[in-house]
């Protein structure tokens, strides 16, 4: 996941949103960078076709951390500095989490459990 500023600059960042200390990463870069933290917008995601009996478990496991865990702890780790800044979390999903789609299940799930 690439994290970068609006304004563009020296502020660009990537961090694994799959490590559960990404957003320590992403704070202790921004406060170097750029002194404090606005905003995050989650728009990252992976998704998968298939019938939940025919997808690997290693691809469902892909799917949650990446689609629900990951968001989940960059949220954790990043709430204090965006709490000091009065700043927001947006994390988007998809329309699949209201409306599972045949062949989706288990991108379904993950995007509903974010």
């Amino acid at each position: 996941m690439r994290c970068t500023r609006s304004s563009g600059g020296d502020s660009d960042v990537t961090i694994d949103l799959r490590d559960s200390r990404a957003g320590d990463a992403l704070v202790d870069h921004i406060d170097t960078a750029a002194g404090r933290l606005d905003g995050v917008i989650v728009a990252a995601g992976i998704v998968a076709f298939g019938d939940l009996v025919d997808t690997d478990d290693v691809v469902i496991e892909e799917l949650f951390l990446t689609n629900s865990m990951g968001p989940m702890w960059l949220a954790k780790r990043v709430a204090p500095a965006l709490a000091s800044s009065q700043g927001f979390f947006v994390n988007l999903s998809g329309v699949v989490a209201e409306t599972p789609m045949p062949g989706m299940a288990a991108y379904s799930a993950s995007k509903a459990a974010a």
